[in-house]
């Protein structure tokens, strides 16, 4: 038999005997046209039905698919148990509701249509807040999101949204709805009694209908009675690491669609506490790009320093070397002005202004002294020194002009290369002058910049090979670019190195540089640094005579 109501859109089925496949065809053909017309709250009466087939179950799925289409839906009554079973044993209770004949009664057909009424209207507005909240990234935007949905859907206007604090020890409240002036302070912040109860609090998952009045559970009782309620729902906000709060919503303890809204409600309270869980770790990624960005610019602030650094004491070995150069060519200056000034065929007039010119060199002298000292000259330490350690730190020190000048690195480093000895200082100081005129060799309208670094066991020395695609020697002699004085064009030109820093390193190493331009251009450096030799009968290392840096 089948009634309709065009008013309400609704249809009553109520099929007489078991719905096999014959009879499914039959209501299947019956139902499609009533679908075609709008109706789409279908209800099957089963009182006279004692048991489906697979052809009942899948005209019934086929039926609860098209009418959700239509934003409609299906709904089972008067039930028998062994149908409630059945569709337990298919999962199909979870797809749509069935009433159970014996423990409801008879079920009127008008309140029935208006629950499920209710229930699609419920569910669209959800839907609607549910996609605002997955929008949203403000933890604060969600609370207030899910309370105005939650309180609309359920046409009831007061509740709280709180959030409980990652401790999982206490709750404070982030949104209220009509409940700005009544509510009291003791409800603002919510300390939980026991740690049972904070634990209860952590893993709850379901819909909780609460009467103040008389509760199994006197905390959530305690917390309804706080927000003014009688009756209340509990909705815990749980996303897939823990729950992040719960809503409490006023409830009428009268209203009858409860049991029937609650897989909708918990559903939405799932996806806001989903949304929860994306806003809380897109709050933690961004602090902790935050932090490293200001960790990355540190290490660029102290890799410019060291920088700067390395730049000040290639400096200072520099001027060291002009000193040394300078104290050289005073000798014979003070030796022959000396010796010039002892002559008897020499008038009085000459001998006196030779000891103008002796005492101007011993002023000159000193002062040059002086300069050394400043300078930084002090005496060579002897380490056993890695090469390739120092190549890979000169590569990190030089980080920012190879990024900026965009020059590509390639590094070519022997394996268990022998060690030498050395200073630290002073040699990485020497590779850092020799990369860095490697960088500032290209022309600007270079496209490929390329640096090759090799190192290599020689037998008695080390060598290391910078080789680079840039513009070469130029007009300038081998003995000039080993010239402590940087040209004044070159400085213009950001370049602030030549090979004067390395060459005078590798001299007081008892080591050598040889410079060398290719045909296709560019520059190929060769650095040869003696290895260190180790007495095993001694089990010392044989140091060379010290030197002054």
């Amino acid at each position: 038999m089948i009634t309709k109501n065009p008013a309400s859109r609704s249809v009553i089925i109520r099929p007489s005997g078991n719905i096999e496949a014959l009879t499914a065809e039959h209501y299947r053909q019956t139902v499609r046209p009533l679908l075609d017309e709008g109706y789409r709250f279908i209800i099957f009466d089963m009182v006279d039905t004692n048991y489906l087939t697979s052809a009942g179950l899948g005209l019934l799925v086929e039926i609860h698919n098209s009418v959700s289409r239509q934003n409609g839906s299906l709904r089972l009554i008067n039930c028998e148990r062994r149908i409630i079973d059945l569709l337990k044993q298919t999962r199909l209770d979870t797809v749509f509701d069935a009433i159970q004949g014996e423990e409801s009664g008879p079920v009127p057909y008008d309140e029935l249509h208006a629950v499920m009424s209710e229930e699609i209207l419920f569910s669209s507005q959800l839907h609607e807040m549910a996609e605002c909240s997955l929008r949203a990234s403000d933890p604060a935007e969600i609370a207030d999101l899910m309370l105005k949905g939650a309180t609309r859907a359920c046409k009831h206007s007061r509740g709280a949204f709180y959030f409980i604090h990652e401790d999982g020890l206490n709750a404070t409240l982030a949104a209220t709805s009509e409940l700005e002036d009544a509510i009291e302070d003791a409800a603002r912040t919510l300390i939980f009694p026991t740690p049972d109860f904070a634990e209860a609090m952590q893993g709850a998952n379901k819909v909780i209908h609460i009467d103040a009045r008389k509760t199994d559970n006197e905390h959530l009782g305690e917390i309804v009675s706080r927000l003014s309620f009688t009756h209340g729902l509990f909705v815990p906000i749980r996303g897939n690491a823990r729950c992040f709060g719960f809503a409490v919503l006023e409830w009428a303890a009268h209203h009858k669609a409860f049991e029937n809204l609650v897989p909708t409600l918990e559903t939405y309270s799932n996806i806001c506490g989903l949304a929860l869980e994306k806003a809380s770790l897109l709050v933690q990624f961004e602090s902790q790009n935050n932090d490293l960005q200001k960790t990355l610019v540190s290490v660029q602030r102290f890799q410019n320093t060291l920088v700067d650094v390395g730049k000040l004491a290639s400096l200072g070995a520099v001027i060291s070397g002009l000193g040394h150069l300078l104290n050289n060519k005073l000798v014979p200056i003070m030796g022959y002005s000396q010796m010039l000034s002892t002559s008897e065929d020499m008038s009085e007039k000459s001998r006196k202004q030779l000891g103008a010119v002796s005492t101007a060199a011993v002023e000159l002298k000193e002062l040059m002294e002086k300069i050394i000292k400043v300078s930084g000259a002090r005496e060579i330490s002897q380490d056993l020194v890695d090469i390739n350690e120092l190549v890979n730190k000169t590569i990190t020190l030089l980080g920012y002009e190879i990024e900026n000048r965009d020059v590509a690195i390639r590094l070519c480093l022997a394996e268990s290369l022998p060690l030498v000895l050395g200073d630290h200082d002073l040699l990485i100081q020497a590779l850092i002058a020799t990369v860095h005129r490697a960088c500032t060799s290209f022309p600007s309208d270079r496209e490929e910049r390329w640096i090759t670094i090799l190192t290599a066991d020689k037998g008695n020395a080390v060598e290391i090979t910078i080789e680079d695609n840039g513009e070469g020697l130029g007009d300038m002699t081998e003995q000039e670019w080993l010239d402590p004085l940087v040209p004044y064009t070159e400085l213009d030109a950001g370049r602030i190195f030549n090979y004067s820093i390395p060459r005078s390193v590798l001299k007081r190493h008892n080591g050598t540089i040889t410079l060398e331009e290719k045909e296709s251009g560019g520059t190929i450096v060769k650095m040869m640094i003696p290895i260190a030799r180790i007495d095993a009968s001694r089990e010392s290392i044989e140091y060379p005579e010290k030197q002054i840096a």
